[in-house]
């Protein structure tokens, strides 16, 4: 394990990154395991890292809710699965957080658990099983494009995008696939794929893309990604994951095509209003003084430092 990496630190920059960015005053999700659990037939297990990207988590509660679906969605660092201590070579520490979420998963007795983040999905799939699991394990584009398919989107999104599609591997495939075959039920809109580099591997992280080309080389091709979206004549880049989302966004330059999630497409062919996503908005400004000055009002209704404000905005947007 590497001596100066602070789990706290890393945790905890999620979190606020997500208390300052979220439009709701009254969260739509569970971020501890609360004193009174209702079953649930769905748990959307978000991971701890998509809150970075609040207005995603925001955006996909609403569908959920709009369609009546019976769920409840987790997430943060108190339902870890443990890919980052593992990672980091302290593999007990790794197996006790998987535990510790896997029993917390158990009393919501959900029939299916309902995976969005794909570093979750890959630990729970070689970690160690508990038999009180749901053995019904899906990923989220599969769970929503298996409610939608029979529905009739009532509004047009009138639009050419291109997906950003994570292939080469069983898993990145069909999701990529699955989030595609949802777009497709979009009235209006016509989708390309575009194929991430292979050296991105099944998505964008800093465990993995950026760890092996360093921030430098991923840039340098998240900027020929826009240029190959220019040349296809596409007005926006897609994402399936928010980690790409959240990676792009930040390479991202004034002047760009626009980055959206999948779910917001989707949200805007029902007819709800989605959330903005500010975390691309502050980024595009690369300003941390701009930044500063729109969140502090909000840090200070939330019980958030300056001093964390700023730490976070260094560490988590890379802004100056």
């Amino acid at each position: 394990m590497s001596s100066d990496f602070s789990y706290r630190d890393y945790f905890r920059g999620g979190v606020v990154l997500g208390e300052l960015l979220r439009s709701e005053e009254a969260p739509s999700w569970h971020s501890k395991v609360p004193h009174d659990v209702s079953k649930t037939k769905n748990l959307i297990y978000l991971g701890c890292n998509v809150f970075k990207t609040i207005h995603i988590v925001e955006t996909l509660c609403k569908v959920l809710d709009h369609l009546a679906v019976d769920y409840r969605a987790v997430g943060g660092p108190a339902f870890c699965c443990g890919i980052v201590p593992r990672q980091k070579g302290e593999v007990r520490m790794g197996q006790s957080m998987y535990r510790r979420t896997a029993t917390a998963f158990d009393k919501f007795e959900p029939n299916k658990i309902v995976h969005w983040c794909p570093s979750c999905e890959e630990e729970f799939e070689h970690s160690e099983s508990l038999r009180q699991v749901a053995g019904q394990q899906i990923h989220f584009s599969e769970f929503l494009y298996n409610i939608l398919r029979t529905r009739k989107l009532p509004h047009s999104v009138t639009r050419r995008v291109a997906l950003h599609y994570h292939t080469g591997g069983e898993r990145a495939d069909r999701e990529s696939n699955y989030a595609l075959a949802i777009l497709k039920l979009i009235p209006g809109l016509e989708v390309v794929p575009l194929v991430a580099p292979d050296a991105f591997g099944s998505h964008c992280s800093s465990q993995g893309a950026i760890l092996k080309l360093g921030i430098d080389g991923y840039q340098h091709l998240v900027r020929q990604q826009f240029a190959e979206l220019r040349q296809l004549r596409c007005d926006c880049i897609v994402t399936v994951y928010h980690s790409c989302h959240r990676e792009y966004a930040k390479a991202r330059q004034v002047g760009d095509p626009e980055l959206i999630n999948y779910v917001t497409l989707i949200a805007q062919s029902l007819g709800i209003d989605a959330p903005e996503d500010k975390f691309q908005r502050l980024c595009e400004r690369h300003s941390l003084d701009w930044a500063m000055s729109e969140l502090l009002p909000i840090a200070e209704r939330r019980g958030i430092a300056k001093a964390a404000v700023e730490a976070v905005l260094k560490s988590q947007m890379a802004l100056t």
